[in-house]
Formats: structure tokens, C-alpha cells, sequence
């Protein structure tokens, strides 16, 4: 390799740093460590002097950056820029060799994108959710630091159908479609190759476009030569040290025969099994680095992971041992990325078809309320901690992972040692060995507890609100702006006697009477023009024996809620009211002065009333009403003022109470309303729309006098039914009773 003693101004490095590579290796670095690969100059530093160079340079430069121990919570200021890596200081051997790992790393990466890609493709490296930290090239369509998937026009499809094609076929290959930096769309043939780890895990992406929109890349030398597998290999170990069942190892995993592993003293020269024992003792789990010893010579740097685990009152040792001879520091330290990841990690460990250690992270507390070393000392507490319905089904899952070799997940309750049932979600990936057996079953479980609680609370708001709308007696209809049903809701078939789906992709116009068809087209006309209106209108609807139902109807536009789109129509049948007042017109069943039925109109439309009743099973709610001083009124303000007070109080009257609703005038000053109890509260809160309204009323007239009402309230039951004489003069009665607790102030 060249060296250059020529730098860009860097900051130079500790001198014993510097002197150290240049002894180890012979490298001659100069004072401010310049050393020249094929991918470029390589700049190692201290992270003091990294933060004071500029973006451009941190961009457009390869870095090694050195942190301190007290410094790591530092690192994304490192590893966000696609040419930096970092390392934690240490004074050993393996910190230096980590040093030179970088260096090849960087080297070997670049030579093969820069060399053998370079003016035929663009090649893009990004992480699993396809954020882009690589280009070979600068691109007009592409942007690094940014979502690869988010710059394709049809990003919303594109990465769902991606990430299932490379879990099923391990490549991905078609056309994808960009915006260039003139809002131009062009077309790339693309290729998308998954990178994974040694557990068989998604950990990045391989992006390659083509420049001709034709050329293809070999995905293996790819895959083996930017970013190759991690080499480990697990085993255990028995309080001497020595190993149990050597011969289900995989030693080829990590380059190694069985004449290098017959001991792991002869593996690793200066491996203490003491010092591991007494920090297992202390701590349950320990790392340590060693160099470790081939039996030709060869040495290389290893992280080994220990952990403790107890099998029928036996402790062993497991042993995770990483070859970190090729690897960045961030890839080196498996046991701490492990131990600090957010998620609760498990590992079932595997020996001849049979499960003989497992491993539980830090965080299985935090959801099950249980520690590791609970776990290590119950190997069955996992499936004590399964809620009791569900554990045939975990079982199940497992049972078929273990006999498809395949990975899967499920969601499951589990008893937290504190009692409490939460809901996790359980994804379980199958590591195997060379001879294609399972070697281990490595997890992640999630707490979705929340996210469950969530989805039944929706869940029971879509059936109670189902459940309304299929038992509700009035007639629900969904039209789009054409007019065309898109939804009826159940009650149309007592009401009309059609089945909802007859209904669905008609015109609603076409059921309605030749008479009503221009005020219905009007009202949907007026919406049509403005989202914002609604509309109350009676109209003819033919049913499905040919005969005229009169509806009474009130719609608006919706849009936007629930993935609704279009007018919502909520009718009501009132074809038997519409009838009998058409009967009262022509009795001439009216009171005079104030348009309201008299008590003749009364008595003849208080038996349908009653009829309703019966039939539905609800009360009918009869306030009397009785004006406050009226004949005080008309002897010293005149009876022109009394009639004025009147219509102030039949004004009142048609305020508070519905259209559908009954109000009579039956006396000079009395009046009676009749009402369909649709809701428990119904009366009071009649009561107090009826003050409210009595209130402004007063307010707003100009008569000179307030308008006072005393009112009576009883009540019809259908299950014990009294007389209309009787239930009058039951609210009589309490009208009076209201009337007596009152004080009123005359008009001067």
C-alpha cells in the first residue's frame, strides 16, 4: 500500500496511537494519520477533531474516528456520514487490529463498487427500511440520507411488494419509476438484493440501477464481497472448562478444523476460565476480547460472550465466539448490542434435535417482570408464563418451526410475575448448522398490549355502532353524488320491504314520486354545489308492493370519516302521521289563533299516538303546559297583548319539542304536548330546552312583558296502561303542584 504523508489540514492523532500502528504494521502514518487505500484516503482521528470539520469533508471523506468510553453517546454524529466508521479506544492488542479491520473494510468496499460498477450502474447501499448511506455515483433522481422507497412514485406499493418478494426469493427485479430534479418521470430497470446476518436476519440492501435501463449484476458477488456474514460460533463449556458435546460444533462457521477447538485453552492461550467463573457468579453474563491461535500459527482477534445457564441443577457456561478480524468495532461487540437493544431477545440453543440452553435479554423484565437469572434457573419458566388458553397454540408454533426449519410469529398472552395478562407479539427466526439442523431459535417478543386494548375498544365501537344502525327503526342510506346508493342499512326491508343489496348501484330518484322528484333534485343539486349543506325534506318513496310510503328525510355530505364518501340520508316513515294529518286538515282540527291542533285534533291524533306506543313498547310523555298570569295580561294590558303572549308561548312550544312531535292548544291558556320517549333522559332534558328557550324568548321580545309557563309532566305506559282522561289529569295535577311553588311579578 501507498502512504502519504500529505494530509487536509486534520488534526493529528495522539502520538501513542500513531507510533503503535506505525510499529504494528509498518504503516509510517505521518503526524496526522493519512493513509492511502484503493477507496481513497483514510483519516483516522479523534472525535474532539471530528466534530470541527465540515460537513463537506465528513461527506466527501473516509474517517476512522476514535471515542473515548465517556464519548459513545455520540456515535450517530459518526456512523449518518456513508464514509466514516468508528471505534471505542482500548489499550490492547485488539483495539489496533479492530483499527486495520476498518481500513481493509473500507478499502474492499470501495475497490469493488468504485472498479468493477463504476460507468455501467449506480449502486446503492441503505439499511433494511431502505435509508440510503452509499452511492457509487451522484444521481439527478436520488438523494443519500434520505428514503430510497419515498423517492420511487409508487412508494406506498413498491416497498410492501419488495421486502415479500426478497423474504420469499431472496432478489427482487423490475422497473421503478422517478421524478428527476426537473419533475421529469423516467423509468429504471432496478435490482434489490437482501443482505442478511448470520442469523438469517434483514440488516440491509443492495440497491443496483441500471444506467442503460438493461444491465444485470451477480447477486453473489455482491452479497460476498461489499458485506459478508458475521462468523460465530456458540458452544458450552462446564465449570472446568471444558467442552460439552463437541461434536454438535459447527467449527467451519468461523474457518476453523477440530484439531484448533479440542480445548478452548488451546484455542485461546490466555483464556482464564477463572476470571470468566467469577464474573459469571457476580454478574450472570460477561464479555471478554482474546487473541486467539490456529494450530498453524494463524492468529486472529475474537470477542467471546458468556452467560450462565442452569439444566437439571448442572451449570454451564454458554459461549457466543464472534471473529472480529474483518469487522468494524460497532459489528464487534455482540454481547453489548445484545444486552442494550429495546427489544426482549431470547435464544434457544439446540444440540442433537434437543434444546439444552437458552438465553433471555436484559428488557424480559421490563415486560415479564422476571429477571434472567429467573430464567436461567427455571429452563421451564417461559412456558409457566404463557396464559393458560393460549399455550396449545405456542406450543403448536414452536412444534411447527422446529418441523419446517422455518421462521414465523404469533401473538400470545403471557401472566407477568405480577399477575397481570399482557399481549405480546412472538417472532422466531431458525439458525441451522452446517448439516442442515436446527443449531438455535433466536426471538425478538414485543409488548403489544396497547396497541390490542386499542383494537377491541375500536372493535367494540364498530359493533355497539353496528348494532344501531341494523336494530334502529329509521332508514339509513348512503348515496354519492350521482345520486346512486352505495349502502342501506337493515331497517329498509320493514320499511319498504327491499333487501339492501336490491338497493346497491340504483338511482335513488327513480323510487321517489313523480311530485317529490324535483324537491329531492333540488336538495341534491344544492349539495352538490356546497359540501356544506344539509336538508330536511318529506317525500314519497314507492315500496316494494308499489305502494307510496311518505319519509320523512334529513341528509348531508360526509367525507373523510371512515373512509366515507357521499350524502348520508337518515329517513323515518311517517306514513301514518302524514295520513292523519292530512285527515285533521280537512276536520278542520286546528286552533285558530295559533295553528296548533285544538283539543278535537288532539283526542283524534293522541290514539295513533297511543297505538305507536303499544306497539313499540314506549312511553308516551304528556306535559301540560298552563301560561302564568295571562288573564292579569288581558285585564290590564288588553287581550291584543294576551293573543301576543300566546303565540309567544305556542313560539316557545314548537322550539323545544320536534316537528314529529304533538302540540295542542286546549284551552285558553293551557296546552298540552305528546311525545314518544326515545331515551331515559328524555324528559328532563325537555325540561330544560323549555327553560332555556322561555328565557331568550323573553329576552329577545318587545311585547313589554315576560311569558311564563307552569308545566305538568305523566306518563303513558304501554305494560300499565291508563286512560288519556287519566294520564291529562295526572300532569294537570302536577302542572298545579309547579304552579303553587312559583311567584310571579305583574306588568305595572
Amino acid at each position: 500500500m501507498m502512504i502519504s504523508s500529505s494530509t487536509t489540514g486534520i488534526v493529528s492523532l495522539d502520538d501513542e496511537v500513531r507510533l503503535k500502528l506505525n510499529e504494528k504494521y509498518n504503516l509510517k502514518l505521518g503526524s496526522v494519520g493519512g493513509h492511502l487505500c484503493p477507496g481513497g484516503l483514510v483519516t483516522i482521528l479523534k472525535y474532539d477533531d471530528f466534530k470541527k470539520l465540515k460537513t463537506d469533508d465528513k461527506n466527501n471523506h473516509n474517517y476512522i474516528v476514535i471515542f473515548d468510553k465517556n464519548e459513545i453517546d455520540n456515535i450517530y454524529d459518526v456512523i449518518k456520514y456513508k464514509n466514516c466508521e468508528y471505534i471505542v479506544r482500548s489499550y490492547d492488542e485488539i483495539f489496533y487490529d479492530a483499527i486495520m479491520s476498518l481500513i481493509n473494510k473500507i478499502s474492499c468496499s470501495h475497490k469493488i463498487i468504485d472498479d468493477k460498477l463504476a460507468n455501467e450502474d449506480i449502486v446503492l447501499l441503505s439499511d433494511k427500511f431502505g435509508v440510503l448511506y452509499y452511492s457509487n455515483s451522484e444521481s439527478d433522481f436520488l438523494d443519500l440520507n434520505v428514503n430510497f422507497f419515498n423517492q420511487d412514485i409508487n412508494s406506498a406499493i413498491v416497498f410492501d411488494e419488495i421486502i415479500r418478494r426478497i423474504t420469499d426469493e431472496k432478489i427482487w427485479t423490475g422497473q421503478l419509476h422517478f421524478l428527476d430534479k426537473n419533475g421529469k418521470k423516467i423509468k429504471r430497470y432496478t435490482k434489490i438484493i437482501p443482505v442478511d446476518n448470520n442469523h438469517g436476519a434483514l440488516v440491509s440492501l443492495v440497491i443496483i440501477i441500471s444506467r442503460s435501463n438493461e444491465h444485470t449484476v451477480d447477486k453473489s458477488e455482491i452479497q460476498s464481497n461489499i458485506l459478508p456474514r458475521v462468523p460465530y460460533v456458540a458452544f458450552s463449556l462446564d465449570r472446568s472448562g471444558h467442552l460439552v458435546d463437541p461434536g454438535s460444533i459447527d467449527y467451519s462457521i468461523i474457518n476453523l478444523g477440530e484439531d484448533d477447538f479440542k480445548e478452548i485453552g488451546r484455542l485461546i492461550p490466555k483464556f482464564d476460565m477463572d476470571d470468566v467463573v467469577r464474573n459469571l457468579q457476580k454478574h450472570k453474563h460477561c464479555t471478554r476480547e482474546y487473541i486467539a491461535e490456529k494450530c498453524d500459527g494463524v492468529k486472529f482477534p475474537v470477542i467471546c460472550y458468556f452467560n450462565l445457564t442452569v439444566c437439571s441443577d448442572i451449570e454451564y457456561i454458554n459461549v457466543i465466539l464472534v471473529d472480529i478480524s474483518a469487522f468494524s468495532e460497532n459489528e464487534n461487540r455482540l454481547g453489548v448490542i445484545v444486552n442494550n437493544i429495546c427489544e426482549y431477545i431470547y435464544s434457544v440453543k439446540y444440540s442433537r434435535g434437543k434444546a439444552v440452553s437458552t438465553y433471555h435479554s436484559p428488557k424480559c423484565y421490563d415486560i415479564t417482570g422476571y429477571t434472567q437469572y429467573e430464567y436461567a434457573a427455571n429452563p421451564f419458566l417461559w412456558l409457566d408464563m404463557i396464559y393458560e388458553a393460549d399455550k396449545d397454540g405456542v406450543l403448536d408454533f414452536f412444534e411447527t418451526i422446529n418441523k419446517q426449519k422455518r421462521s414465523g410469529r404469533i401473538e400470545h398472552r403471557i401472566v407477568t410475575k405480577e399477575g397481570q395478562v399482557r399481549w405480546v407479539l412472538n417472532t422466531c427466526s431458525v439458525t441451522l448448522n452446517s448439516r442442515n439442523n436446527i443449531a438455535s431459535l433466536n426471538g425478538i417478543i414485543i409488548d403489544i398490549t396497547d396497541e390490542k386494548i386499542q383494537e377491541e375498544s375500536l372493535i367494540d365501537s364498530e359493533k355497539k355502532f353496528r348494532s344501531l344502525i341494523e336494530n334502529g327503526s329509521d332508514i339509513i342510506m348512503l348515496l354519492n353524488l350521482g345520486n346512486i346508493i352505495q349502502y342501506a342499512s337493515p331497517s329498509v326491508i320493514q320499511s319498504l320491504g327491499y333487501y339492501p343489496e336490491d338497493l346497491y348501484g340504483k338511482n335513488f330518484i327513480d323510487f321517489v314520486h313523480p311530485e317529490d322528484k324535483y324537491t329531492l333534485f333540488k336538495v341534491m343539486s344544492n349539495v352538490l354545489l356546497d359540501h356544506s349543506y344539509s336538508f330536511s325534506i318529506i317525500c314519497r318513496i314507492i315500496n316494494n308492493n308499489n305502494n307510496y310510503r311518505v319519509l320523512e328525510s334529513k341528509g348531508s355530505y360526509i367525507i373523510g370519516d371512515a373512509g366515507i364518501d357521499g350524502v348520508v340520508i337518515n329517513s323515518r316513515d311517517i306514513t301514518e302521521k302524514q295520513e292523519l294529518l292530512d285527515r285533521l286538515e280537512e276536520l278542520a282540527l286546528y286552533d285558530e289563533l295559533t295553528g296548533l291542533y285544538n283539543r278535537r285534533g288532539f283526542n283524534t291524533i293522541v290514539d295513533q299516538q297511543i297505538k305507536i306506543s303499544n306497539r313499540t313498547n314506549k312511553r308516551l310523555l304528556l306535559f301540560f303546559v298552563d301560561m302564568d298570569n295571562l288573564k292579569v295580561i288581558n285585564d290590564k294590558l288588553g287581550h291584543e297583548k294576551g293573543d301576543i303572549a300566546i303565540k309567544q308561548a305556542k313560539q316557545i312550544l314548537e322550539i323545544t319539542f320536534r316537528e314529529s312531535d304533538i302540540i295542542a292548544r286546549i284551552g285558553g291558556d293551557e296546552f298540552i304536548c305528546c311525545i314518544i320517549e326515545t331515551s331515559p333522559n328524555l324528559d328532563k332534558e325537555i325540561m330544560s330546552r323549555l327553560e332555556d328557550t322561555t328565557n331568550r324568548i323573553n329576552k329577545d321580545a318587545s311585547s313589554g312583558f315576560n311569558v311564563g309557563l307552569s308545566v305538568g309532566l305523566a306518563y303513558y305506559d304501554p305494560r300499565m296502561p291508563l286512560s288519556i282522561d287519566e294520564t291529562i289529569r295526572k300532569a294537570d295535577m302536577a302542572m298545579y303542584e309547579s304552579k303553587r311553588k312559583k311567584k310571579y311579578k305583574l306588568p305595572d
